[in-house]
């Protein structure tokens, strides 16, 4: 399991979002502490993606449609428009636990599991006291990768 990790500032011009700030904990003192240059990160992760798709290595997120939409965006926004990311063949954690985990919306239809509930149903434990604060990448990377590892104990996904 690999975990990547680090803090890109938003482009020039573009302000951070409260909403995000107060969830992820990442504002501008933060960025211009730990931040590192976005674009050449942003080159160097994409092509991590797909150097370990075409080495036949599994790509895991837990809402691999929505991570993907927002790491195109961002690759878009930095300039780095010759770069895109493909969720065709990554294992969507999320997708593929919803017919295992029988979570019920209001309505009392099937719903997708989040990450931590997922973690929960499949570890019977808490994911951020095993793991740290949600919504930080690490975190919740470390979160899907035992939720995976431990569905594909379960034979959840092959």
């Amino acid at each position: 399991v690999r975990v990547v990790q680090a803090i890109v500032a938003p482009p020039v011009g573009v302000p951070l979002e409260p909403r995000a700030v107060a969830i992820h904990g990442i504002d501008g003192a933060r960025i211009a502490s730990e931040g590192v240059p976005a674009a050449p990160f942003l080159r160097a992760f994409a092509g991590e993606l797909r150097a370990a798709r075409r080495a036949g290595k599994r790509v895991v997120a837990h809402n691999a449609a929505f991570d993907v939409a927002r790491m195109n965006e961002t690759l878009r926004a930095h300039g780095v428009d010759d770069e895109r990311v493909e969720a065709d063949g990554m294992v969507c954690t999320m997708r593929a636990a919803k017919r295992h985990c029988g979570m019920r919306d209001r309505r009392g239809a099937p719903r997708y599991p989040k990450n931590e509930e997922l973690y929960r149903v499949l570890t019977g434990r808490d994911a951020s006291a095993d793991h740290g604060a949600l919504h930080d990448a690490a975190a919740d990377a470390r979160v899907t990768a035992c939720a995976f590892l431990e569905g594909r104990r379960r034979g959840w996904w092959t």
